[in-house]
């Protein structure tokens, strides 16, 4: 036995990830020749792996002890020393609600010691590690974990009001850009990432390990279930509209393009998706990303 408390488990990077009752980080193929440990963060039972970003972990420790104050510290680590930084404090007991597309997590945290409420407040915590506050709920959690998914572009969570029971939630944060099933390449990550698409503003579009010479496609379309197949890769959406064909300059680059500001196109969905070739598999199949408009 490795802990006697695994506090937090992710995937990221094709491995499993967990932190120890001493508060460090580990790493597991499932193996024990390949479970590890990767970063010592101190600070002991309080900190765990809360969820993941695309490219990073999410690193929580939550503080409610008599002789300190009510807070939750967060880190963005991708496993190594080197990679770990410290993101942002919040003044309460933070618990993490989902992830909003790929720039925003969901943070459910505890109003009462931040004078703002007697029940609990929904905020939203960015890569950046800037903080908002967004809305006070009805509810409290009493510390207990809501049961939360992020779908279709909304935040789709459980409260118990201590009156009715537990009754469903939906919240719609608005423009956001959500990954879908990973991307498929021989030994290496055919990634997509974006900004939230929000109207009469520029969209930055980041691809990544694209073999020299090798084309790129981007299109959108529709989202599409089941995923057809193109060998082995799926495909998130089947290709309706190109948005760009190029040779890039550099194994990863950055496509910006306009979004119109047009209101038909607020709440409308579309999947964002790429591929590129010749390469050592033929043809390498980036994930696709779930693009919700909104201002």
């Amino acid at each position: 036995m490795l802990t006697s408390s695994a506090n937090g488990v992710a995937a990221y990077q094709g491995a499993v990830w967990f932190m120890d009752w001493l508060g460090v980080l580990w790493r597991s193929d499932g193996t024990l020749a390949g479970t590890r440990p990767t970063v010592a963060f101190g600070g002991g039972y309080n900190l765990r792996v809360a969820s993941t970003w695309t490219d990073r972990l999410l690193i929580v420790d939550r503080r409610w002890g008599p002789t300190e104050p009510r807070q939750s510290r967060f880190w963005l680590s991708d496993g190594t020393p080197a990679g770990t930084r410290f993101l942002a404090s919040v003044p309460g007991v933070a618990f993490v609600a989902g992830s909003i597309g790929m720039q925003r997590q969901t943070l459910i945290c505890d109003a009462r010691s931040m004078g703002q409420s007697t029940h609990d407040a929904l905020w939203t915590l960015d890569r950046a590690g800037a903080l908002r506050w967004l809305t006070n709920t009805p509810a409290d959690f009493n510390g207990s974990v809501p049961l939360t998914v992020f779908a279709g572009g909304k935040l789709v969570c459980t409260h118990d009001d201590g009156v009715t029971g537990r009754e469903l939630w939906v919240w719609d944060p608005g423009a956001t850009a959500t990954p879908m099933p990973t991307g498929c390449a021989a030994n290496r990550r055919a990634e997509l990432t974006c900004d939230d698409p929000h109207l009469g503003t520029t969209i930055s579009i980041v691809g990544g390990s694209t073999p020299a010479s090798a084309i790129v496609a981007l299109w959108l379309g529709a989202p599409t279930l089941p995923m057809p197949r193109v060998g082995a890769c799926s495909l998130a959406a089947l290709p309706e509209v190109l948005v760009a064909t190029f040779q890039p300059a550099a194994p990863d680059w950055v496509r910006t393009l306009p979004i119109p500001n047009q209101s038909p196109l607020l709440g409308a969905q579309t999947v964002l998706q790429a591929a590129w070739g010749p390469t050592p598999s033929g043809v390498d199949v980036s994930n696709g990303v779930l693009l919700t408009f909104g201002r």
